[in-house]
């Protein structure tokens, strides 16, 4: 890389340097980088370490290597702190920018030993509310509406998992939320996520998590229901969704396997993960944001944001 064409960004807590604009996450300008990120172009010099192209994620004598259909590839050499990410024509810079953001330092940061899930998250008073499920669910939308009332808004897609004794806390990055197309300003419907590509939409000012955020509740957004309810789940269900909703490196490393299944272990036996249901109607979100906020101020250390709700339909876009 030239020093010329490097810049440094925060990503889960790690100072990444990339030879390419990530235009989607904040630069960062304290301090060294701990992670390197080189893009190369596929047929270029040095991009012919893995000729064959393979879909998924695998491990050989070289390392790690993920592979994500027609946007890129990556390498990630753990020992060193870099990764050789090999950039495909016909993908989009923006796409090739999330999944470096959103994806591939994810892999990175789960190698290095620490839990990464799937998770849209946002922040009030110095707390964390994380919202886990299925695509298509509607975290990204619930994070966005929260974002625009008062909340910091934390991440859309990766949220790092640390304990300090016996606390959780959340280690992000911001960049905007995806959302379907249309998906923040439909009235009754909730659009179809099959065939429907994303957009992104930033929302506030997104917080810059260098310093971790403890966690007052993480929210499984099950399936759609008449009524808002939230309710905690059984220890079972809530192991089952953390490992569903994780970022796992190759399922054939037992030490992996076996590290993945203590952290989410861990995590579940705070007991703050929630079963949540609601109509995907936006007429219903000023309820169900009092829901959310009445359960986290249950929470002995959650703030009690009295009064933090969402506007009345219509009111949310200016």
């Amino acid at each position: 890389m030239s020093e010329e064409s490097v810049r440094t960004y925060s990503i889960l807590g790690e100072r990444v340097s990339c030879n390419i604009d990530l235009a989607l996450v904040a630069p960062y300008s304290g301090g060294h980088a701990t992670l390197h990120v080189e893009v190369v172009d596929e047929g270029e010099e040095g991009a012919e370490w893995a000729p064959q192209r393979s879909a998924g994620c695998q491990t050989d004598d070289r390392g790690f290597f993920v592979d994500f259909d027609d946007v890129c590839d990556a390498r990630i050499d753990f020992a060193g702190r870099e990764i050789l990410c090999r950039r495909f024509g016909d993908g989009s810079a923006y796409e090739l920018q999330h999944r470096i953001a959103n994806a591939i330092v994810p892999y990175f940061v789960v190698g290095l030993g620490d839990l990464v899930i799937h998770a849209s998250a946002v922040e009030l008073d110095g707390y964390a509310v994380a919202f886990v499920g299925d695509s298509g669910r509607g975290k990204s939308t619930l994070a966005s509406c929260l974002s625009d009332n008062g909340w910091s808004p934390v991440s859309d897609d990766a949220c790092r998992i640390i304990f300090r004794a016996d606390t959780p806390y959340l280690i992000s990055h911001f960049g905007g939320f995806r959302l379907l197309d249309n998906t923040h300003l439909v009235s009754e419907e909730r659009p179809s996520v099959a065939g429907r590509a994303k957009s992104v939409r930033r929302a506030g000012n997104g917080t810059l998590s260098d310093m971790p955020i403890p966690i007052a509740a993480i929210f499984v957004i099950e399936t759609e229901s008449e009524e808002v309810g939230i309710q905690a789940l059984d220890l079972t269900s809530a192991f089952t969704e953390l490992m569903a909703g994780s970022f796992a490196l190759d399922t054939r490393d037992r030490k992996h396997v076996e590290r993945r299944f203590e952290q989410v272990g861990r995590l579940v036996e705070t007991r703050l993960l929630c079963d949540l249901r609601f109509p995907r109607r936006m007429s219903v979100y000023p309820e169900l944001s009092r829901a959310i906020i009445k359960h986290i101020s249950r929470h002995e250390a959650a703030p009690n944001p009295s009064g933090t709700i969402l506007p009345a339909q219509g009111e949310t876009d200016s």
